[in-house]
């Protein structure tokens, strides 16, 4: 899809929907062409492959979502961008890989972001640089090793860095499981 939202998903004033186990790939949007989330808006955006959209995987402005587990890779400009100010998203458990930056996270936003993978992004892991959390909260920048990204398959290899490299003191009671109801457990 193309639209001056978002390509995807569009989030939009005061919303707070849970996107949850999709397939996002091939928008295009001058905003967020995976999924954008504007104004106050709270989404759970959780356990979604975000991939090869023409533009960034997601957008946000002034807004507060939840953003976890999920798989933010090969989108032509940044995985997550935080477009103006007054963003304060929870980010946590994410491969932000091979995309134009990782996160673009201008000043005036105040994230909370652990354990994610930010790796291999061509302009950068982070924006602006001194921004770069690799290393701390549980972040670490390494080659995942998904089995083919070619053919879509975002699952991780066996000897991948990032198997049980995800928050330790996170427990599942909800039973959630990644985008094609592979349950999310440690080992």
């Amino acid at each position: 899809a193309t639209n001056l939202g978002g390509g995807g998903i569009y989030v939009y004033y005061e919303s707070a929907p849970v996107i949850e186990m999709n397939w996002i790939t091939q928008n295009t949007s001058t905003n967020g062409a995976g999924v954008a989330i504007f104004w106050s808006s709270d989404p759970m955006v959780r356990n979604n492959l975000i991939v090869k959209n023409i533009g960034r995987g997601i957008t946000m402005t002034a807004s507060s979502p939840e953003i976890s587990f999920n798989t933010i890779a090969d989108n032509a400009d940044a995985g997550i961008y935080l477009k103006s100010t007054g963003s304060s998203p929870v980010i946590s458990n994410n491969m932000i890989v091979s995309n134009g930056t990782g996160m673009n996270v201008p000043s005036g936003n105040s994230p909370q972001i652990t354990y994610n993978d930010v790796w291999g992004n061509t302009d950068g892991q982070y924006l602006p640089e001194e921004f770069d959390q690799t290393g701390l909260d549980g972040n670490l920048s390494a080659d995942p090793l998904f089995v083919d990204p070619n053919t879509h398959d975002y699952h991780l290899r066996f000897d991948s860095v990032c198997i049980d490299a995800g928050d330790p003191n996170f427990t599942n009671p909800l039973g959630l499981t990644d985008y094609q109801g592979t349950a999310r457990i440690l080992g």
